[in-house]
């Protein structure tokens, strides 16, 4: 509007200027403060050309504070992971790995580390030195995972099967399908 206003000026001031004693007064039946006779004079010739006056929109004063909180898991060390991987990598001819079913959730405090593995799965090293494979769905291939994952918490503080959502540092985002604990077993 003041932009409006700013290129209709230099037309005002062409039109002829009413007498001196016209120009302090306010039109018949308005009331003005004394400061705004020139700005009442200005609107009445914008309206005289055609123009409509347009109150500006209310300015809002709002303030929006969002918080999030994202925890990031990383691949354990190389130390940690070889001395848990050895224990499941020597096995002799009288054990075997086995996946064992632990349910569709585990607690995202208690994972420690991740690592890639092969096609779309992860390993999660749990801070109670279980091993745990976690199966991502179809589309998602485990090697944008290398570098750890970040996954928003949770109300329960549980990560779950199709519930949550994992997102490698790449951009990839993906839902873990199905959860099995690696245990040794004896055949």
């Amino acid at each position: 509007m003041i932009k409006l206003f700013g290129l209709l000026a230099p037309v005002a001031l062409l039109l002829p200027q009413p007498a001196d004693d016209a120009a302090h007064t306010a039109p018949a039946g308005l009331s003005v403060p004394e400061g705004e006779i020139e700005d009442v004079a200005i609107e009445n010739w914008l309206e005289a050309l055609g123009f409509e006056r347009i109150d500006p929109a209310p300015i809002s004063r709002q303030v929006r504070i969002e918080g999030r909180v994202v925890i990031r898991i990383v691949p354990r060390g190389r130390q940690v992971r070889r001395d848990l991987m050895s224990s499941f990598n020597d096995t002799d001819s009288a054990t075997s790995i086995e996946e064992r079913k632990i349910g569709k959730c585990i607690p995202m405090r208690s994972i420690a580390g991740v690592q890639a593995e092969e096609g779309n799965r992860l390993l999660f090293f749990m801070r109670d030195q279980r091993l745990v494979s976690a199966r991502l769905e179809k589309a998602c291939r485990s090697e944008a995972f290398y570098s750890g994952f970040y996954i928003e918490p949770s109300a329960d503080g549980q990560l779950c099967v199709d519930r949550d959502v994992l997102r490698s540092r790449s951009g990839v985002n993906c839902e873990v399908d199905r959860l099995r604990q690696l245990v040794r077993v004896r055949n």
